[in-house]
């Protein structure tokens, strides 16, 4: 193995780490992408999560608490996510369960709905049509969105 090789590829990884939490499999796809050996990256990758500097589980736990906060996302959309950044199915359910039940997931929902209802045009009908919409699209389970929408009062949008 290339000693020289292997201590880019440390280095590479450090920095990435630095600038923000990834999960195994965004610096496995990192260090492939500068042309680093299948058993550099294996290496580089042990002595990581050896030093604990990459977990999955801990990862998971972290963007499902960000992305909830900040964004207001889903339990669908966030599963998603963590499904394209590599997580294990396991781990990203246990990081959902953990920090999002099904009662935590409607009052996020309900956070998102008032939020959108500022700047909702149509009432009725049609503005409870957009809001479904709207927060089908940010991953929300039916049954969160119904909860959210059973407090819909047309006429109270502007808010």
């Amino acid at each position: 193995m290339d000693n020289n090789g292997r201590r880019l590829a440390y280095r590479w990884a450090i920095r990435a780490l630095s600038r923000r939490m990834r999960s195994i499999n965004e610096v496995r796809i990192g260090l492939a992408k500068k042309f680093h050996p299948d058993e550099v990256i294996s290496s580089v990758i042990d002595e990581l999560v050896d030093k604990g500097f990459l977990d999955d589980d801990q990862f998971a736990t972290q963007w499902v608490t960000s992305r909830a906060a900040s964004r207001y996302y889903g339990r669908l959309r966030m599963s998603y996510e963590l499904k394209k950044k590599g997580i294990p199915e396991q781990t990203a359910i246990k990081a959902l369960d953990l920090y999002l039940s099904p009662e935590k997931e409607e009052e996020i929902a309900l956070r998102a709905m008032r939020k959108r209802m500022q700047t909702l045009r149509n009432s009725g009908v049609r503005g409870k049509a957009a809001l479904y919409r709207h927060l089908e699209a940010k991953g929300f389970t039916p049954q969160a969105i119904w909860a959210a929408l059973s407090t819909y009062a047309p006429g109270e949008e502007k808010i």
